[in-house]
């Protein structure tokens, strides 16, 4: 199970950038494929959650998206595994048990073409630079 954000989506609508973004494991996609959202700013909370698990601040977090009313619970397991609970309408509709370090680091894998992208794209506002910190933040956390 993997975070995706379809660089190719992306678009800038004076400080927001909206894009595609869901979860995908195999043919399985949540909460669909091609899902359009703020990019910028969901990441940034998911980023935070994951950061909060990371450091034991919290055993559970929920990964919200903007639009719509899906969402993601996280819950961090005793064997070094988040338990991933794909939430739509208040309602458990798939799940999946990640390693940690996998999971976060294809998450900083695509945080990391994310960044790239806006930079090649000169684009700049207050919550990219609050990426760019989680994401430094977050890689700290695999760093020996």
């Amino acid at each position: 199970m993997k975070v995706t954000v379809e660089l190719s989506s992306l678009n800038k609508d004076d400080d927001k950038i909206f894009g595609n973004i869901y979860f995908e494991e195999n043919e399985y996609a949540f909460p669909e494929k091609g899902w359009n959202d703020f990019v910028i700013i969901i990441l940034n909370w998911w980023a935070k959650s994951i950061l909060k698990l990371l450091k034991n601040i919290s055993i559970e977090e929920e990964l919200d998206f903007m639009d719509g009313p899906a969402s993601v619970k996280v819950q961090y397991l005793k064997n070094n595994s988040f338990s991933l609970y794909f939430i739509l309408n208040k309602e458990v509709v798939y799940s999946s048990e990640v390693d940690v370090e996998l999971f976060t680091k294809a998450f900083l894998k695509e945080l990391n073409s994310l960044i790239r992208n806006i930079k090649e794209n000169r684009w700049e506002s207050e919550e990219i630079y609050s990426l760019m910190e989680n994401y430094k933040m977050l890689q700290k956390c695999f760093i020996p």
